[in-house]
């Protein structure tokens, strides 16, 4: 009896490659919107190699692959007579799509935001900070790098507080980074007030869009409120 059912017939044997090359597209989609890379764990060194090779270069392998098996089963398709039946090749194509979202979601859930200030230090000059930039490289082209800092003060809001000083805005580059955010006026006559006393700085990498007017801001929550990221876990 002939098949009658609405929707594609999962049996043809052009079924698996699209089925695999349109999954792989997702993937990439839904890494890049979740910016996977940047939240993935680098604790297992191998794993995240792994993950991020496939993440660059991998899907676009099997999409490659994909058309050309595509290509070719449409050709043999024509020649193919009779019922089409089950193949291996839409079980393997399943079972990797499966296990490629499953290690996806698995990141997503477990990974948290990287701290990626390497070391900081308080100079004469300002707030000084070294910067793993290698992790913020999906943010380079709608982002720029700043460093803040502040006075820790248990009175005051952290996010409200406007005795803080923030660096010029630097590209993000792969290699890592130094910056230096010179004293505001306010933060360096604080400072000379308390002299030898003991003092306390907060330091915050923050990413910023490339439009905002740094000159114009007074404290944190306003980067916030004009899309900017504090990269810290529990910020971002």
């Amino acid at each position: 009896m002939q098949d009658t059912s609405p929707g594609p017939d999962l049996r043809k044997p052009t079924i698996p490659p699209i089925f695999l090359g349109i999954g792989s597209i997702l993937w990439k989609l839904i890494d890049w919107a979740a910016r996977i890379d940047f939240i993935l764990s680098v604790q297992n060194q191998s794993f995240a190699v792994i993950f991020q090779s496939f993440a660059t270069y991998g899907w676009l392998l099997i999409v490659v692959v994909c058309l050309l098996w595509w290509y070719q089963t449409q050709k043999q398709s024509g020649k193919v007579q009779g019922e089409y039946r089950v193949t291996w090749g839409l079980v393997i194509s399943g079972a990797l799509l499966s296990f490629l979202y499953g290690v996806l979601l698995t990141v997503y859930a477990t990974g948290s935001v990287p701290n990626v200030i390497l070391s900081y230090a308080r100079t004469d000059a300002g707030c000084q900070a070294a910067v793993d930039t290698s992790r913020l490289t999906s943010f380079k082209n709608d982002f720029r790098l700043v460093i803040a800092c502040g006075i820790g003060d248990p009175a005051i809001d952290q996010f409200e507080e406007t005795n803080i000083s923030i660096s010029s805005p630097f590209t993000i580059n792969p290699g890592g980074t130094i910056i230096l955010a010179p004293y505001s006026s306010t933060m360096e006559a604080t400072l000379k007030a308390r002299g030898q006393n003991p003092t306390v700085l907060w330091f915050y990498a923050v990413l910023v869009p490339k439009d905002v007017d740094l000159s114009k801001i007074s404290h944190l929550s306003e980067i916030q409120k004009q899309g900017g990221k504090i990269v810290a876990p529990g910020l971002f």
